[in-house]
């Protein structure tokens, strides 16, 4: 939609304010002495800004009908109407047509030129200027009665002599006087606010006046082509007896003829504008504007509302907000809810003149509108600009609501600002100006429930909940809005609500108390299980230079950098940087943000004290008081509010060689929900994440990086050369630039588990195992093997773990394993990893007497010997290994299966693995368990059983389930491998068993198989 300002016109005298307050109250006096504005008093520029409502044309035309029909009867009429009904307009209408008969082309929106009078006479008489004993003076002379005045305007001064003997306010003339008053043809007589005169005159004189207005009418009844308009304020309690006075004499002549007549409706209630208001204060107020301009605020206003109704049933007033947007197009510039307002609310006050008012107040709205320039595509009650000082003047001076100029300032112009600002719209402002406005007339209709004011300022770019929520917040900061029992009605006031009360008595509570509290909430936010809480520590020294990450609470951003650069404070001799930069941050408050949460802090205070007293105050059958239902209402949203403000104000993240952050809002709690069942833990957590701060769950540090500046360089073994400390590693990847925030060691352990699959890096455990790429060389120097495919367990980052890379000095001995002593004994699957060859290979050796065979318990073993030492595979297959499932499954096709090892590190899983491996029809099943963790109570727990049967009593599976019970669960690490000891396959297995296998193992079980030579198309 185009902006107002581009599709509309104002009249030049709009934007200039030459509007003053004469030409707002239209003068018929002044139009029949010649000194009214030339908006009135000019012929063409008066009917060029009247808009021609159908009932002001059907008076005009009704009245020339009559004067210019020679066999017309005369036609006493009434117009009864208050002020601000159009008469005045009326008059003045009709005033001009008569004076002004001879030209055709002027006023024929009201009346076709065709058909008209060729002359009329007329009187006009504004009795509102008379004088109790001097009507009025045309050069010598001198008028005092309203017969007299009526002979001159009529006749001239011959006229007049004929009655002057009777020119007195208590001589009334006779009817054949009367009758001679009126000249021949047609005769127009306007006599506008007889009533106004009938309150100066004493009872003889006023009788006077009923006595010649009911022989006037008689007369003018009695002839042809004769109109006498009269006038009456019927709706202004002032002059109530003189205008009932006047209608008991206009009802005793039996030609009198009330409005009814004409257009349909009761005298009294005669209004010219009648649903035209808005056509006639648009005509007034702009030259131009363009009709497909409104046809398009109308439409898209609708959609809005039909979108909103649809999606928020009760955010609109039933079905008005759809009638009124099709009322747009008649309205427009203006919202209907604006001028609805102005014609229905503001005319309830006294001072307020319904059609003058309005039409004054819009003037001033266009023009502040234009001044500012601003960009509206539609002016609604919310577009009002309470800070002007014209409408100041028209709404508060004027109509003596000066005492609403606090709520102006305070709450208009200041809270509902603040609101905007740091909602970033100025939805509040429009919320307040359009309840204010509404607000004025102080009586039980002068409220406005949340659908009133949605429908009042609403714009189609909104969704709907803007006004209502605008109001809930705006029910926390002002001072003069009052709601009803029920919530639901709103209204300004003069006298101050709970809310000014509490800002009044918030300088009670000391600066530090507030700040006290701040700080208090703050620690309970930041309290969690992520980091470590350091709260509001004094200094550097305070706060421990160790790996576990820690987060330092402070009210000064400064303080929290000192601390996490130092580690003593600036005076001391000498200070060191800290060292663990990637174990440190701190949380520090903004100044001026904390000064608003201390604030909000001292109103949460005065309101709980408040709500204490009220409540000692209730004794007896007095259970409540006003002001403590107020307080109970609002205490939630106090609470809210001080504790959102603190949020707000901890929100500066610092680190160590590291530009400090803002938390942002979308890390902060939301406006809406319970802040208590909030972590700011978390919070902060998924804020460092976003922006990849922090190692996350899973991830692993570069390898490269792990080998070449962390391993190399860290505080080596004394006993075993090339080897470095676990803990050093872990240490210096807590102190480099280049790594991140760390909340524990396994991004640094999952790297060096890596590394070692890799083969680039060993691991010795504190019993002397060394984990390396091909498996776990254990036991002691004598008895020292390799546990091929064996996994490395859980390991902590401690000064007894030894890493060395594959190249280092100790890496050979590391991986020395003992020879075999004579006449020990080997399972087939022993002898076979031991050798590097599949089992198959192995009896087939024993089968070919290549190596020595015993039977033991029925299951055959290989005999270590001189032969057994002196045998090497020869003559392989041509074989291949796989560890993925993927893979395996397609080998399965066409090779035959030689081994398969099943893995997995979850413990619930552990037991699976014998039912994945039952198809598979495995002679024997061997069975790895690894478990490792910090116990509970304090130390460190190693587990391990390698190469057992898969039945062993000693059940591995279980052990490790209790002894995992016994672990932090966060430092658990776990492993178990089962494998198959698998009979001499003459064909492939196909692809079935093993995709089966894959299914069951869902992602969780590992797979490690060897297949034998593909078989060929003509194998048989």
């Amino acid at each position: 939609m185009k902006s107002v300002r581009e599709t509309c016109v104002p009249r030049p005298e709009v934007l200039r304010g030459d509007l003053e307050d004469a030409i707002f109250a239209a003068d018929f006096g002044q139009v029949v002495g010649g000194v009214a504005p030339s908006v009135y008093q000019d012929p063409e520029r008066f009917f060029a800004n009247t808009y021609p409502t159908a009932t002001l044309k059907k008076v005009v035309t009704t009245v020339f009908d009559r004067l210019a029909n020679p066999n017309e009867a005369g036609f006493p009429l009434r117009l009864s109407t208050g002020f601000g009904g159009g008469k005045t307009h009326t008059l003045i209408a009709l005033w001009h047509l008569a004076h002004n008969i001879a030209r055709p082309t002027l006023g024929t929106q009201l009346l076709p030129a065709a058909g008209r009078p060729r002359r009329v006479a007329v009187a006009g008489l504004d009795a509102r200027a008379f004088g109790k004993s001097l009507v009025a003076e045309h050069g010598a002379i001198k008028v005092h009665s309203l017969w007299g005045e009526v002979a001159y305007q009529l006749g001239g001064e011959p006229a007049y002599r004929a009655i002057e003997a009777m020119d007195s306010p208590d001589d009334v003339p006779p009817a054949s006087k009367v009758r001679e008053m009126l000249p021949d043809g047609p005769v127009l007589i306007l006599l506008d606010e007889l009533v106004m005169y009938m309150a100066i005159l004493n009872e003889q004189e006023k009788n006077a006046v009923l006595s010649f207005v009911s022989t006037l009418m008689a007369e003018v009844g009695a002839r042809r082509q004769a109109v006498l308009v009269l006038t009456d304020p019927a709706g202004q309690p002032v002059y109530a007896k003189q205008a009932h006075e006047l209608i008991e004499a206009t009802r005793l002549s039996a030609a009198a003829s009330d409005l009814d007549g004409i257009i349909g409706r009761r005298a009294s209630g005669f209004d010219p504008v009648g649903k035209e208001a808005a056509e006639v204060i648009v005509r007034r107020l702009f030259e131009h504007i363009e009709r497909g301009a409104a046809e398009t605020a109308s439409s898209e206003y609708y959609r809005a509302y039909e979108r909103v109704k649809a999606e928020l049933p009760e955010a609109l007033p039933g079905g008005a907000a759809v009638d009124y947007a099709k009322v747009i197009s008649r309205t427009y510039p203006f919202h209907p809810r604006l001028l609805e307002t102005a014609q229905d609310r503001l005319a309830a006050l006294q001072d307020f003149h319904k059609s003058r008012g309005t039409l004054r107040l819009f003037a001033r709205i266009v023009r502040d509108v234009w001044e500012q320039e601003r960009d509206l595509f539609l002016i609604s009650a919310g577009d009002l600009d309470w800070g002007s000082s014209r409408i100041q003047a028209d709404l508060l001076d004027r109509l003596h609501r000066d005492s609403f100029k606090p709520s102006v300032n305070a709450d208009v112009l200041r809270h509902a600002r603040q609101l905007d600002e740091v909602q970033g719209s100025d939805v509040h402002r429009r919320v307040a100006t359009a309840l204010l406005l509404e607000s004025l007339p102080l009586n039980e209709r002068a409220t406005m429930s949340k659908a009133d004011l949605t429908l009042a300022v609403l714009r189609p770019n909104e969704t709907g909940s803007e006004p209502g929520e605008a109001v809930d917040r705006l029910l926390q900061h002002c001072w003069h809005i009052y709601h009803d029992e029920g919530r639901t009605r709103f209204q300004f006031r003069y006298e101050p609500n709970i809310n000014k009360i509490i800002e009044e008595r918030s300088g009670t509570v000391s600066s530090e108390d507030a700040r006290q509290a701040v700080r208090t909430m703050a620690h309970n936010y930041f309290r969690g299980t992520v980091f470590t809480l350091v709260a509001y520590p004094n200094g550097p020294s305070a706060v421990a230079d160790s790996a576990q990450l820690k987060l330092v609470l402070t009210e000064s951003e400064a303080l929290a950098q000192e601390i996490c650069d130092y580690t003593e404070e600036a005076d001391a001799g000498n200070r060191f940087p800290r060292r663990f930069r990637n174990a440190i941050l701190g949380i520090a408050a903004t100044p001026a943000q904390f000064e608003v949460a201390a604030q909000a802090t001292r109103r949460l205070t005065v309101a709980q004290e408040i709500q204490r007293q009220e409540q000692e105050r209730c004794t007896g059958r007095t259970r409540t008081t006003p002001l403590l239902d107020e307080v109970k209402a609002l205490l939630p949203d106090l609470q809210l509010t001080a504790r959102r403000q603190t949020l707000r104000a901890f929100n500066r993240v610092v680190f160590q060689g590291r530009p400090s952050v803002t938390l942002t809002e979308e890390y902060l709690v939301s406006n809406v929900g319970p802040l208590r069942d909030v972590d700011g833990q978390t919070k902060l957590k998924d804020m460092l994440d976003d922006k990849h701060l922090i190692y996350e769950a899973g991830d692993a540090l570069d390898v490269d990086l792990l080998l070449d500046e962390l391993v190399k360089g860290a505080t080596p073994s004394l006993e075993h050369d090339g080897a470095v400390l676990a803990s050093a590693v872990h240490e210096r990847a807590l102190a480099s630039p280049r790594l991140r925030l760390m909340r524990d060691e396994e991004p640094v352990r999952k790297a060096i588990r890596k590394a070692i699959e890799e083969g680039r890096l060993l691991l010795r455990l504190p019993d002397g195992s060394v984990y390396a790429r091909q498996g776990c060389y254990t036991g002691p120097p004598e008895q020292r093997s390799l546990q091929a495919g064996v996994q490395c367990p859980a390991f902590s980052l401690s000064s007894d773990v030894l890493l060395a890379p594959s190249s280092a000095p100790c890496a050979s001995a590391w991986q020395q394993v003992a020879a075999a002593p004579s006449g020990e004994l080997l399972t087939i699957h022993q002898a076979a990893t031991d050798k590097f060859t599949s089992e198959q290979k192995v009896r087939d050796a024993i089968d070919a007497g290549q190596l020595n065979g015993q039977e033991v318990d029925g299951q055959l073993m290989v005999v270590v010997d001189d032969k057994y030492r002196a045998w090497h595979p020869s003559g392989e297959a041509k074989t291949v290994s796989t560890k993925e499932w993927d893979e395996a499954v397609k080998y399965a096709a066409r090779r035959p299966l030689l081994r398969l090892t099943l893995s997995t590190n979850s413990l619930d899983r552990a037991g699976d693995l014998i039912d994945i491996a039952q198809p598979f029809g495995a002679r024997a099943l061997w069975l790895s368990v690894n478990v490792s963790g910090e116990l509970s109570g304090g130390g460190q727990l190693f587990f391990a059983v390698n190469d057992v049967k898969h039945s062993s009593p000693l059940k591995p599976i279980e052990r490790a389930r209790e002894m995992q019970r016994a672990c932090n669960a966060a430092t658990v690490q776990f492993s178990a491998s089962l494998a198959l000891d698998l009979a001499a396959p003459a064909r492939p297995l196909g692809e079935e068993p093993v995709r089966n296998a894959k299914v069951k193992a869902a992602g969780t079980v590992s797979v490690e198989a060897e297949f034998g030579e593909e078989e060929t198309s003509g194998a048989s």
